[in-house]
Order: structure tokens, then sequence, then C-alpha cells
């Protein structure tokens, strides 16, 4: 489901830090991340980043940019002879709800009615034979048909499912008998016990995706299984320090924190207090630790120990949000992305950044080849393989004498910087990539390889930090990086989620320049999950570096 509004809330967070000779700075530090759907960005204290940035969402809304609707529906379909009721959502344009009965087996029909003993089909390679639960058909009334493949769950395992997904349907054939087909199997095929395969409705996100089987792996009470067949398993990672303020240790080691407006947190909750806030928080405030978060729209501004306080823009805000300073003077705070930000008094008026054209110049103008970033009015120096060139305007030359070799560039103090396959004063020696663990040279750096288990690091990537392995599985050709998903796009749209499970379409405020590309609401350097490289911005020229993730 895609937001038809966009809120970004700016908080300014007041830092006093003590500096030399015991003087006292003010630092202030902007809350500028992007929340939907009326969400506000929170500043709070982080006992490893120093500042974290969070969106605190209103009722029914959650995720880490409140883009997720919270559904509370009562599955009362009247399923007969054991049948179970499941509810599927469907989100595209707009947000579907669909019951239908899961049947024990042999047991069909829209309320499991009809009593009719399946036959497997001839489709079904044997090497990706069903073994099917008593209570896991379902029936629905379409005419496309699936089945699981390779189902058969130990008794203590459980195994989640995205709401998207089917696991089985039916069709009937001439002779009036109701048989399973396969049509989206599971290859190689999920390990017996450890998962079963569902197919992924993408259809139902939108008309040009197309559904897709993958291996929905188990849990247990002391681990869970992972993978593209389930065939690896990870024991329960413990929460070092344990949870606190209510907060949920899950199996890959987070916290789950009661409160918070994204579910997890990298310390473990203290941060975020279960206290109610008294009095109650007014007009539309959500609660997080005892303190109510106050929201803005493009019309009004609340404010106050329980955002009782109300201060309106007149006119309203374009594309940006109602400010105030104090309780009457109120103001516009624009909105901007990577191309470009929203100016006038109601943020009416769009201005597209402008990067690296040589026909704009710089308050003073930039010397020796560099050009002007007019965006900051900076000049951006170049250095090659026989200078290095510095300073406000670029007019500092320094020079390595011979020049650097085979890819090398000229640094500060007429040094060369060879790239990892060479060495020597002038980079002419050849030494092989010293890249390890199938680590790529680029450049003066090795690009480490990482997996589902962790990641290599160090200079020359030999060394493995574990990170626990995502659960549940990610999906849709996405990448478990770093206990997050790391989602594919198209050209239409982006996946998103923790199991890349949904879709929405690109919404970037204007085109971006070339190299760039619009991903969600961004320009950014093009990036191909399903290979494992992402492309990053050289000093000389933009999106040029491939890096393999």
């Amino acid at each position: 489901m895609v937001a038809s509004d966009i809120t970004t809330v700016l908080l300014v967070f007041v830092l006093c830090v003590t500096g030399l000779h015991g003087m006292e700075v003010v630092v202030e530090i902007t809350c500028n991340k992007t929340c939907l759907n009326g969400g506000q960005c929170v500043l709070s204290p982080d006992p490893l980043l120093g500042l974290k940035q969070t969106c605190t969402c209103p009722l029914y809304y959650t995720g880490v940019f409140c883009e997720k609707f919270a559904l509370r529906v009562n599955c009362d379909k009247p399923c007969e002879n054991g049948g179970e009721c499941v509810v599927n959502v469907t989100e595209n344009t707009y947000t579907t709800v669909n019951k239908t009965c899961v049947c024990p087996q042999n047991y069909h029909g829209d309320v499991c009615q009809t009593f009719a003993p399946s036959t497997t089909a001839s489709t079904v390679s044997s090497t990706t034979a069903s073994t099917t639960s008593p209570t896991t058909a379902s029936t629905t009334s379409t005419t496309t048909a699936s089945t699981i493949i390779n189902s058969t769950t130990s008794p203590t395992t459980t195994s989640t499912v995205s709401p998207t997904v089917t696991s089985m349907m039916s069709t009937t054939t001439s002779t009036g008998q109701t048989s399973i087909v396969s049509t989206t199997v599971c290859v190689p095929p999920c390990t017996a016990g450890q998962g079963e395969c569902v197919v992924l409705r993408n259809s139902q996100l939108a008309p040009h995706l197309i559904d897709r089987a993958y291996c929905n792996c188990s849990t247990s009470a002391t681990g869970y299984y992972y993978g593209k067949q389930c065939q690896h398993y990870q024991q329960n990672v413990t929460c070092d320090p344990p949870c606190k303020n209510g907060g949920e240790c899950t199996v890959t080691g987070r916290c789950n924190c009661k409160g918070t407006a994204n579910g997890y947190d990298p310390g473990d909750c203290s941060s975020f207090s279960a206290d109610p806030c008294n009095p109650a928080c007014e007009n539309g405030g959500t609660c997080l630790g005892g303190v109510c978060q106050c929201k803005s729209t493009n019309e009004l501004h609340y404010s106050g120990s329980h955002c009782e306080q109300t201060v309106q823009c007149t006119p309203t805000c374009v594309h940006g949000v109602c400010k105030s300073f104090g309780t009457s003077l109120s103001y516009c705070s624009c909105d901007s992305n990577s191309t470009g930000s929203y100016e006038g008094s109601t943020c009416e008026n769009f201005t597209a950044y402008t990067y690296n054209d040589a026909t704009d110049t710089c308050t003073e103008p930039c010397e020796n080849g560099g050009t002007c970033k007019t965006y900051i009015d900076e000049c951006r120096c170049k250095f090659n393989a026989t200078h290095y060139i510095s300073g406000p305007t670029c007019s500092q030359v320094q020079e390595c004498i011979g020049g650097c070799l085979n890819g090398g560039v000229c640094g500060n103090g007429s040094t060369c910087l060879c790239t990892q396959e060479y060495t020597g004063a002038n980079c002419e020696t050849y030494i092989g990539c010293p890249c390890q663990n199938n680590g790529t040279c680029m450049g003066q750096y090795c690009g480490c390889t990482s997996n589902s288990t962790g990641y290599f690091g160090g200079r020359l990537c030999d060394q493995f930090v574990f990170s626990p392995p995502c659960y549940p599985s990610v999906l849709n050709g996405g990448l478990c990086f770093h206990q997050h998903s790391a989602c594919p796009y198209d050209d239409i749209g982006y996946f998103h989620g923790d199991q890349c499970e949904q879709y929405s379409v690109h919404n970037c405020s204007s085109s971006c320049l070339e190299p760039y590309v619009c991903v969600q609401q961004y320009c950014t350097c093009p990036y191909n999950v399903a290979e494992g490289y992402t492309y990053l911005d050289d000093v000389d020229e933009a999106c040029s570096i491939k890096y393999y993730l």
C-alpha cells in the first residue's frame, strides 16, 4: 500500500558538549528521518550509536517509517468439518482482506463442506514429492493451483507465513474430481521437516510481478532453520544484556521493545520506559516512555506536555509541515530530498540541486580543473597520477615525481597511493590482489564479502564478524545483511518490509539526474541485490565505483 501522505518532521536536539578549557558548546542536531502517515521523527540516546533517529507512529501504523497499517480483522468465516479460518491481506492500490478456510485432508469447498479424496497430480516431480499434513490443504475460489512441497513438519517446530502467501489451492478436473496440481515448486526442494514450500502471490501486489515459491523455514524451542532450502540451523541467540522495560528477546538476539516506533532496539530497551503518559496525550500525540510525542501536519503544529497547545499555519504548507516559535508564531518547515529542496513561505517552489556542472561557478572560482558543487558553494578538486590538488579553490598543487603507475594516484605529501595489486614508490611492482575470503580489489581498498551469518572485515578481509541469520526468511531475492533485509527494486517500484514481502511504487518528487536512479523517494546510485553489488560515488565521477556486498 502506497502511503498518500508523507510527513517529514524535523526536530532539533540540543546537546551540551564540554569542549577545551571547560567551555560548554551547544550543538543542535536535526532529526530528519522521513516518517509516513503522520509519524514523528524522534531523537533518542543509543548506547552504541550515540543518538538514534526513529519514527513514532500514530495509532494503527507501524514499521520503520510508519509505512505499515496494522489491520485488526475478525476471521468469522463458518468453516465446516474441522476447517480453520485464515485471513489473507493483499496490498496494492487498495488493501483487500480475504477470509478463506484451511481444510483438513480430503475436504474441499469454500467452507470445507465437500468430502472428496485427493489424488496426487502426475506433474509433481518425484524429487519434490509432497507430504502433506492433515491440516494444510486449503481451498479458494480461484482456478490456479499450487502445492506445498516437502511440507512435513516436526511436532516441535512451527513456521511463520506471510499474510500474502497461499500454501495450497485446488482445481476441479473434467470428471468432477478435485486434485492438487503443482504450478510453482521449490527448486531445489526444501529440507524435509525443516521447512515447507509456499507460493508468494506477488501478482496480487502489482500486475507485472510474478508469483514465486520459497522455503518457509521452521523454528523450534531452541533455534531456527534458515537458508534457501532451510538446510542450516542456528541456535537461538541470547540478548546480552537482557531486554528491559518489558522488551522481548527475539530468536536472533534483538530486543523487541514495547512502545518503540520500529519495534527493535540494538540495546536493551533501557531508554524506552513502559510508563504511561499522565495526563494522556491529546491531538493524536503518542506516548513513548512516559513522554508525549506531538505531531505536526501541513496546517497545524501541536506542542505542550500533553500536546494540548495548537498553532495554525495560514496558508497551509504545500510541501512541508507546520512549525511554531513559542505559542503564537508559525512557519513552514520545507521538505527536501536527494534531488533538491522546497522553498518559499508555504514551501511551494522546488529548486533542484546541480552536480558537477562546469557552467556553474562558486563564489570563489575553482582552479586547476576543479568543479563547483553549487548546492553547497564548494569546489571539488581533482587529483590524478601526477598531481595532488587541494584547498578551498583547488589552488594548492603537490607533484609526485615520476608519476604514479598502474592506476595509482598522487596523494597528500607527494606520495603515490597505489591500488591493492601494486606497490613501490611509483606503484611499479605487481604483487597480485591480496584481498582474502573472495574479497575484491577496489583501488586502494578491499571490497569484502558477506553472507547470511556475518561479514568479513579488516584491511584485507581477513576478519570474520558473526551476525545471526535473519528470521523469518527474506523473500523476493532479497539479502540478509547484518540482520537487516536488503530488498530489490525494478523500474516501477521496490520491495520492502522485514521479509521484502511488500511492494510500493517509486515516488521521487522530481526526475533523477543520471546516473542516479529513483528508489523509494530518493535518488541513489544503482544497486543489484540479486548479484550482490552496488555502485558508489567516486571523487570525480558519480556512481563509478562498483562495490560487492
